[in-house]
């Protein structure tokens, strides 16, 4: 036996675990939060999803982002040289500090970028109240 044929098995090992972690790197999605004094914006890559598979859902102070991406297969009679475009999904939930005004969230999505815009509660004015004497 020549190492070379003691070693094929093992490359073909090495070759299917990058391309396992690859994928699995590619799959897990970053995004980026900011804050002002009224609303917080979630920005996050989502390349090749549509707004028909992305669900967004906002209680209190919790919000809760689910995605899936599926890969159409073709039965035609295409004869892949190669195929490394993976399904994706993703699922986040992020707790505030603040109550968010539900009924105000807003999403857009442009060019493959999800953009929320989460604004706070409005906290009540405060007020300073003076202690009047009793008249008699």
């Amino acid at each position: 036996m020549t190492t070379s044929k003691f070693l094929s098995p093992f490359r073909n090992l090495h070759t299917e675990l990058d391309q396992f972690f690859q994928g699995a790197v590619a799959r897990r999605q970053g995004f980026d939060l900011t804050e002002d004094d009224h609303a917080f914006e979630l920005t996050m890559d989502v390349p090749g999803f549509t707004s028909e598979n992305i669900s967004i859902s906002v209680e209190g102070r919790v919000l809760h982002l689910k995605g899936e991406r599926r890969i159409e297969n073709d039965e035609g009679n295409k004869r892949y040289h190669s195929r490394t475009r993976s399904e994706m999904s993703f699922e986040e939930t992020i707790r505030f500090p603040v109550d968010l005004e539900v009924e105000e969230v807003s999403a857009e999505m442009k060019d493959g970028v999800l953009t929320l815009r989460l604004p706070k509660v409005a906290k009540p004015g405060a007020k300073r109240i003076t202690v009047q004497p009793k008249v008699k």
